[in-house]
Formats: structure tokens, C-alpha cells, sequence
């Protein structure tokens, strides 16, 4: 099995309705973290192209989230970005420096 490992940063807005401090409209700087994998190589000789996964996370970089996933959660932004990028196998979102979440393909 081949495996590609790719660090994005970007910056976002979004408000959580289900949150009673983070209903007011506020941002952060989110490191993503993409895992991609296949059993074999593309033509090129790759799992897939570096820039292709960095252009799925940029699609985010500067936008108000609410605008593209109905409840914009970390967790929620780890499932939409492993669901539209592909060949990822996990996903991992870190809002703040101490605090992530991640999605990874089931077993």
C-alpha cells in the first residue's frame, strides 16, 4: 500500500448553532492534515498529486463555513473534506494548537 501525507493551513469563519459560546460569528487558523492511499500508482507515479489534495483544502481558506457544511464543526469539516477529496484514508483537523478531530476510513 502506498501512502501520501499532506499539512494545510487555512483560515475560516463559522458560527455553531448547537454551542452557546461559539454561536457569535468568529474564526481560526486550522491545520489540516490528509492521509491519501492506493494499492497502486497513477501514471505519473504518484498516489495522487500533492497539489490536488492542497486545492480540496483551499476550497475552505477563507470562506465562512456555514456556507458549505450545514453545521461546521470540526468534525464535520473532517467528513466533508474525506468525502470530496479522493483517496483519502483519514483526516485531521486541528482548530486550536491542542485540539483536533479526525475522520478515517472504516475497516
Amino acid at each position: 500500500m502506498f501512502r501520501i501525507y499532506k499539512k494545510i493551513e487555512i483560515s475560516a469563519s463559522h458560527t455553531l448553532r448547537g454551542n452557546v459560546k461559539c454561536r457569535q460569528m468568529h474564526g481560526h487558523n486550522y491545520v489540516v492534515e490528509l492521509w491519501a492511499e492506493s494499492e497502486t500508482l497513477s501514471v505519473a507515479s504518484m498516489v495522487i498529486d500533492f497539489h490536488a489534495l492542497k486545492e480540496g483544502v483551499e476550497l475552505l481558506d477563507h470562506k465562512h463555513l456555514n456556507d458549505l457544511i450545514e453545521e461546521p464543526t470540526a468534525e464535520a469539516m473532517a467528513f466533508h473534506l474525506f468525502r470530496t477529496i479522493p483517496l483519502l484514508m483519514k483526516v485531521r483537523v486541528w482548530e486550536t494548537s491542542d485540539s483536533y478531530a479526525e475522520y478515517e476510513k472504516p475497516v
